[in-house]
């Protein structure tokens, strides 16, 4: 059953935000989000063969991880998560993905789920995902997972006093434009106040930095290139 009436691939471009830490239950680590690469990108179901049939609640979903490129990424983990940020813990995952990039997973038939791609290195981070409706049925199409290199975030945060946050432990979150909070990370300042946040996924974001003694600071538009080391320089917190 082809699941485009009832699904579609949801694109996190790039630029306009992508995705987060290890959802917490992956066993792992887990995570990500895919677009179609045209026709020549899809598998039908009985190309799978007939494993692909529903049992017991449960349907089948396959997928291929590529880079920007196109190129196929091995070791990549399947997961089928409610909502496609890091904060939700994954209801399923399959086996990793082989040199071919492909791989597969059961995930519950009767929920509303996204099924994206996972780097347990946490070097690629997914950039779209497949929205998949309840009672769909199995996804015979092949979906592409695109993944990422994962960037880095520092800056120098500077406290009302003009002192530098010496020390001190800071928080960070990633607000994706339109899906909210994305993804969360911490990280120790050293003796002149710098802090370094990696890996985090690429894209761009709305960023809240905070310390444990509550001082905090919004940059509402911050561009984090893949592969790409951002640093904002000083930064004062109110």
């Amino acid at each position: 059953m082809r699941p485009w009436a009832a699904a579609a691939v949801v694109i996190v471009l790039i630029g306009c935000g992508s995705e987060a830490p290890a959802p917490k239950g992956h066993g792992q680590d887990a995570h990500a989000t895919g677009e179609e690469h045209g026709q020549d990108a899809h598998a039908t179901g009985a190309e799978h063969g007939q494993d692909a049939h529903a049992t017991r609640g449960q349907v089948k979903g396959y997928i291929r991880t590529v880079d920007l490129e196109g190129r196929p990424l091995a070791n990549m983990a399947p997961i089928a998560t409610l909502q496609p940020n890091a904060f939700d813990a994954p209801i399923a995952t399959g086996p990793l993905t082989g040199d071919d990039g492909r791989s597969h997973l059961l995930f519950p038939a009767d929920q509303r789920v996204c099924l994206r791609a996972w780097d347990p290195e946490l070097r690629y981070f997914a950039n779209n995902f497949l929205e998949v409706l309840p009672h769909t049925g199995n996804v015979t199409d092949e979906t592409d997972i695109v993944m990422v290199r994962a960037a880095s975030l520092a800056a120098t945060l500077i406290l009302r006093d003009g002192a530098p946050a010496a020390g001190r432990n800071a928080g960070l979150m990633l607000f994706h434009p339109t899906r909210g909070a994305w993804w969360p990370g911490e990280a120790d300042a050293d003796a002149t106040g710098r802090v370094e946040f990696a890996p985090i996924p690429p894209g761009r974001f709305v960023v809240k930095l905070k310390l444990d003694s509550g001082e905090a600071v919004d940059l509402p538009e911050v561009s984090l290139p893949p592969a790409a080391a951002v640093d904002l320089g000083p930064i004062l917190l109110q």
